[in-house]
């Protein structure tokens, strides 16, 4: 096969942009087929044959037949006759389907070119244009793209010896560098939305998308797909997990998860925390790169241990179930499903061997002795991250079956995605970025191999006293450190030398001088804010201590005027009196002892007041002032009790 898959693959996404119907999709490829052809009657098999010759699609035949009868002869391109396809040779050499197929080959020229020049950026690297073009091609294959026409991987991962550096990383930092508005992105984008649509072909009957799933299917998930979809392996790994749970939902799928997938996450968590604390930091989902660069301690993992369940039933909405008891009439053999997972997938672990075998197992319980060619009433699915472990567990079930869409009981994610998509493309349409996104932070994540090659460097320059104990500390524990081993590695593990380690050591500490510094800076700043904003701060309160002052003293100014001024009009009013009563005392006898203080108060003190110049401004300016104090002290007390 060659990258001309990925190519078509774009080219079903612009006639998905040109039609309505999904069978359209493979119309212009089908009837380009015929064109090609010199055959004088169409026959299915040879149509078959030649899409996956001339476009390395493979499409199944009822599919193939299904198109003939309904889109290839509404449209005149072939004739139905006699129990015969017949090409309308006029029509067909009407069509421009070449045109469409050169504008995308000059898009894929454009990437490739942009990725020989994006390769440059990496020592030892400089990839010539077939380089670029093979490592394009492995990606996709590694992502799970381009698998309709090739051989299934025996393992777990695509092998890149053949290739200069590590094309996954390479690629995926190319694809992080993107505008999402170019047009390399938008080229990238399409391939993955037809690859999406060929995909669908194989588990669906496209007239049937609007089938909703019924109550009592239920869809249980794997490990690795919790663990992403809690959000324990980071956002971008998380993103099409909840997309696809969401898409799970609005469809009325029953969510579940088994008891034994709970353990197992558990068992994760635990190895996490045990590499923690021991400093063995290979990370086998994602998950110790998120904790390393969350500063998460054994404590903090401590609590999403004892959380996890909770989370996934509150947060998630999937409820957790025991597995079905044995049934003999519907046990499967599981020693040999153990045998054969065993042989095709390289297992790190025993139990997940055994975990995969009792999930899939009761998966078969669950069903019984049904079995269903709809996603929608297959009445129980395993939802797996691993390819392989679906792909292999088909070829146990199904080897002997010449039904190839009755559905498995075990299905990748990204396959349930595909198909949920295309019920309602609309209701998703960021599903394809946020998959592009997770496949970047996937194919740019260190790989165990490589974290193992470099600690046992690491380990063999310690012996040689060739570093400190802090050299050491920095090596294997910063979080500089990690980074820049697969940016200076391109992670690849051939590149890991004595040499790439003092390379990775002195840039480190060159990273962590800056972090410190900038800390240092940043600290200075918050010092500078925090003293600006008291300084503002008290000026505040100076001001508003001011006004209220100037307030206070405004109102007490103001009372106690008022109150002297009631006082000298209440004692002018008794002057005038008393002194109106002493003339009128002068006609008549009063007894001396009232006559004589009389006439002295009333009409004797005034002259001689006046005479001897005395005033009484003086006391009533004090009695302001002290009525001005009062009141001044008695306002103050209550705005301070406020």
């Amino acid at each position: 096969m060659n990258i001309s898959a990925a190519i078509n693959y774009a080219i079903l996404m612009v006639n998905d942009q040109e039609n309505k119907d999904y069978y359209d999709n493979f119309v212009p490829m089908i009837a380009e087929c015929i064109r090609r052809s010199s055959s004088q009657y169409i026959s299915v098999n040879q149509v078959q044959n030649d899409l996956h010759i001339q476009f390395g699609i493979k499409i199944p035949i009822n599919v193939i037949d299904t198109i003939l009868r309904r889109r290839l002869t509404s449209k005149r391109y072939i004739k139905y006759t006699e129990r015969k396809f017949i090409p309308n040779r006029e029509v067909l050499e009407s069509l421009n389907f070449v045109s469409k197929q050169e504008a995308i080959l000059e898009q894929h020229e454009k990437l490739i070119k942009q990725l020989v020049e994006f390769s440059q950026k990496y020592p030892n690297i400089a990839w010539t244009k077939d380089d670029a073009e093979n490592a394009f091609e492995q990606y996709l294959k590694r992502n799970n793209l381009l698998l309709l026409n090739i051989e299934k991987p025996k393992t777990s991962e695509i092998d890149f010896k053949d290739t200069k550096g590590n094309p996954a990383y390479i690629i995926g930092q190319y694809i992080k560098s993107l505008d999402t508005e170019s047009i390399e992105y938008r080229y990238f984008e399409s391939i993955v939305k037809g690859d999406m649509l060929a995909n669908a072909i194989y588990y669906t009957d496209p007239g049937h998308t609007g089938m909703k799933f019924q109550n009592n299917t239920q869809i249980y998930f794997d490990t690795t797909f919790l663990i992403y979809a809690l959000g324990y392996a980071g956002e971008a790994r998380q993103a099409p997990c909840l997309e696809l749970i969401t898409l799970l939902k609005d469809s009325n799928a029953v969510l579940r998860c088994f008891k034994h997938t709970i353990n197992e996450i558990i068992g994760v968590l635990e190895g996490c925390q045990y590499r923690l604390r021991t400093g063995n930091l290979v990370d086998n989902h994602g998950t110790m790169e998120y904790f390393l660069a969350n500063k998460y301690t054994a404590t903090d993992i401590d609590r999403l241990i004892y959380g996890v369940e909770n989370e996934i039933e509150q947060k998630l909405k999937i409820r957790v179930f025991e597995k079905p008891s044995y049934i003999d009439e519907f046990n499967i053999d599981e020693r040999g499903l153990s045998e054969t997972l065993r042989e095709s997938i390289r297992y790190t672990k025993e139990q997940a061997l055994e975990r995969d075998v009792t999930s899939i197992s009761a998966i078969m319980r669950l069903r019984k002795t049904r079995s269903s060619i709809y996603i929608e009433n297959c009445q129980a699915l395993f939802i797996t991250t691993n390819h392989s472990l679906a792909e292999v567990t088909k070829r146990y079930f199904f080897r002997e079956s010449d039904n190839n869409r009755i559905i498995p009981p075990v299905l990748p994610a990204y396959i349930l995605t595909n198909l949920l998509w295309l019920k309602n493309p609309t209701a998703s349409p960021t599903l394809t970025r946020k998959r592009i996104i997770a496949d970047c932070v996937a194919s740019t994540a260190t790989p165990d191999y490589l974290w193992k090659r470099y600690f046992e460097k690491i380990e063999e320059i310690k012996n040689k006293g060739a570093i400190t104990s802090d050299d050491y500390y920095i090596l294997r524990f910063s979080q500089e450190a990690r980074s820049l081993m697969m940016e200076i590695t391109s992670g690849d593990e051939n590149a890991i030398t004595i040499g790439t380690i003092e390379e990775i050591l002195a840039a480190s500490k060159a990273e962590l001088i800056k972090d410190q510094q900038n800390i240092t800076e940043e600290t200075q700043r918050e010092k500078d804010e925090i003293q600006a904003q008291y300084e503002s701060y008290i000026k505040e309160v100076a001001s508003a201590s001011e006004i209220r002052n100037d307030r206070i003293n405004n109102v007490s100014s103001m009372w106690g005027r008022r109150i002297v001024m009631t006082i000298k009009s209440l004692i002018v009013l008794t002057l005038l009196v008393g002194q109106t009563f002493a003339y009128y005392m002068l006609n008549f006898t009063i007894p001396i002892w009232i006559h004589i203080p009389v006439v002295i108060l009333f009409i004797s003190f005034f002259p001689v007041a006046g005479y001897m110049g005395l005033s009484l401004l003086q006391p009533f300016k004090k009695l302001e002032s002290l009525i001005v104090n009062i009141i001044k002290n008695k306002l103050s007390s209550l705005v301070d009790l406020q």
